[in-house]
This record gives C-alpha cells, sequence and structure tokens, in this order.
C-alpha cells in the first residue's frame, strides 16, 4: 500500500509543490502518531498497536515528494553526491539516534509514550529547514538574435 502512495504522491507533488504536500503530511503524522502513542500507551492493545502502525502510511505520502525533493536543492553537477551525503547524514542522525533519545526520554519523564516527542523535534527540524529553503529559479532564457 505503501508503494503506491508514495507513486500516487511523488506524482501529485510534480504539479502543486513539494514543499505543498511535505508539510502538511508532517504536521498530520505527528499529530496523529502523537494521538496513536497515548492511546497504545494507556490500553495496549493489539488493534491500538496495528492503530499505529498504519499512521505509518503517512510516510508514503513523504516518501513521495522527498527524493525529488533533496536532488532538486543540489546543482547538477553535485547532485547524487549532495543528496547522498544528505540522506545518509539525517539517517545517521535522527535514525541511529532515535532508540538512544528515545529511552533516555521515558527514563527522563517517566512517560512511556515519550518517544513522540523525538518525532516532534524530527519533523519540527524539517520543518525548520522547509521554512529555510528558497528555491533556486533558473536564469531567464536568453532570445536568440538579440
Amino acid at each position: 500500500m505503501n508503494a503506491v502512495l508514495v507513486l500516487v504522491f511523488g506524482a501529485l507533488s510534480d504539479r502543486v509543490g513539494r514543499k505543498t504536500l511535505i508539510v502538511p503530511a508532517l504536521v498530520v503524522y505527528c499529530a496523529l502518531y502523537y494521538v496513536l502513542m497515548r492511546q497504545l500507551v494507556a490500553a495496549p492493545t493489539v488493534a491500538h498497536l496495528w492503530q499505529l502502525q498504519a499512521s505509518g502510511l503517512l510516510l508514503g505520502v513523504l516518501a513521495g515528494p522527498m527524493p525529488a525533493f533533496m536532488t532538486e536543492i543540489f546543482p547538477v553537477g553535485v547532485r547524487s553526491t549532495g543528496a547522498s551525503l544528505m540522506y545518509n547524514l539525517a539517517v545517521m542522525l535522527f535514525g541511529g539516534l532515535a532508540p538512544f533519545f528515545s529511552e533516555g526520554l521515558v527514563k527522563l519523564t517517566g512517560d512511556r509514550a515519550a518517544p513522540v516527542y523525538y518525532i516532534f523535534f524530527a519533523a519540527a527540524v524539517g520543518v525548520a529547514g522547509l521554512a529555510l529553503y528558497r528555491e533556486r529559479r533558473p536564469p531567464p532564457a536568453v532570445p536568440l538574435g538579440g
């Protein structure tokens, strides 16, 4: 199902813009994850676990426009290197350290749903980065013979 969402939202981002899809998807994902995580911690049932897992479908909305967005940030000459370094650095920092920070948040707060705050932080970094990003426009075409 997620593979279909990736294709649909990747194509849609070509029409409406990358940021137009990414920012609302991050906000909705955070809100939904917060509610579902609280629900799971309050009443740990298999149904609640499946609901939380299903929220991962929203990641398909992000995974559609994200590869195109990450490559468009860089000039053609360094596009592959820039996108791969950016992606791997983000996965290393946010994905690799997620268990460490999640456990620390639980121990610090005593709240078993505290890992959701790490997701909020990562999403806030993403939204801030998108807010700072200014799209580069190609120079205007010079008419021939002019």
